[in-house]
Formats: structure tokens, C-alpha cells, sequence
């Protein structure tokens, strides 16, 4: 077996592992605080995210905002009651929740941390090798996990973003 796929294995076990972990720590977390209540808010940061790799393809696959959006709330807002959301509008202002406090979003930072963690997802799933049969399929993938570095385009994903959090 190729190294390549043996490590693909690999990282799937753990994040299985890690799951089942997760699982066991909500279930203790529920017996103590009843089924929704979070320990903590999410902080807001550039940071490693760990997700199943068929959630981030499914993601992708869908492509565009919507799928930017759904991997948006599998991140941050899946079991998670709406009081605990790491982001919130207050009159047209936007919130993140960083160290411990909220903080306004005066200079795009939530927008950059948000695009940024997803993005990563996107690249840690879109491997060449997965496409050997549809290169082309993997070269539209990165060309849209790049537009995620885009202000504009982060701006717009920043957008449906908050109006879900205001639908919601």
C-alpha cells in the first residue's frame, strides 16, 4: 500500500476517534448541563480545524456560498444553542467571540478567520490523487477554495453568514 493512502487511513481512524471522543465528552457534558448547553463559546481564529472528510467534500461538492455556509455551521453552530454562537449582530454591528470576550468586527477579522478555517478544510480534502480520474474536478476545486482569499468574495461569504445568524 502507497504511503499516501495509508496516511489518508491513518487520519481518517483518528478523526473517527476523535468523533467518538467528542461523543462521549457531549454525552457527559449533557448529563451535566442537559442536552444543549455548551461549555464554552467557540473562539474566532485561524486555527486547525478537525472535520470528517465526507462532511468538507460534501461541502465542496455542493460548492459556492452554500456549501461555504453549511461547513460555516458544522463548524461553529452544530449542537450549539443560539445564545452560545461565536458571532452575533447587535444593531448593524458584527461580534466575535475571542479569549473570553466579545469584540466588534471593525477590521474584517471574523470575515479573514472564517475564510481562512474554511479554506483549509477545502485543501485538506481536495487531493490530486482523489481525482485522478477528473483532474478537472480538482482544478475547479482549487480555483474556488482560492477565491476564498478574495476580499470581495469574503465579504460575500461574511454576508450569507449573517443573514442566516439573522433568520436564525
Amino acid at each position: 500500500m502507497d504511503f499516501e493512502v495509508e496516511f489518508r487511513e491513518f487520519k481518517e481512524s483518528v478523526i473517527k476517534e476523535l468523533n467518538r471522543i467528542n461523543e462521549k465528552l457531549d454525552s457527559i457534558e449533557k448529563s451535566i448541563h442537559g442536552d444543549s448547553t455548551p461549555i464554552y463559546i467557540k473562539d474566532i481564529k485561524k486555527e486547525k480545524i478537525i472535520m470528517d472528510v465526507a462532511t468538507v467534500k460534501d461541502c465542496l461538492d455542493v460548492g459556492g456560498l452554500k456549501g461555504d455556509l453549511q461547513l460555516f455551521k458544522d463548524i461553529y453552530l452544530k449542537n450549539v444553542q443560539k445564545e452560545f454562537y461565536p458571532l452575533k449582530i447587535i444593531g448593524k454591528k458584527f461580534h466575535y467571540w475571542l479569549d473570553n470576550q466579545w469584540h466588534q468586527d471593525s477590521n474584517s477579522y471574523a470575515r479573514s478567520c472564517i475564510c481562512h478555517n474554511i479554506k483549509m478544510c477545502y485543501l485538506d480534502v481536495n487531493k490530486m490523487q482523489d481525482y485522478q480520474d477528473n483532474i478537472d474536478q480538482f482544478l475547479t476545486n482549487q480555483n474556488y477554495i482560492l477565491k476564498l482569499v478574495d476580499e470581495k468574495y469574503q465579504d460575500k461569504v461574511l454576508a450569507t453568514i449573517k443573514s442566516y445568524l439573522e433568520k436564525n
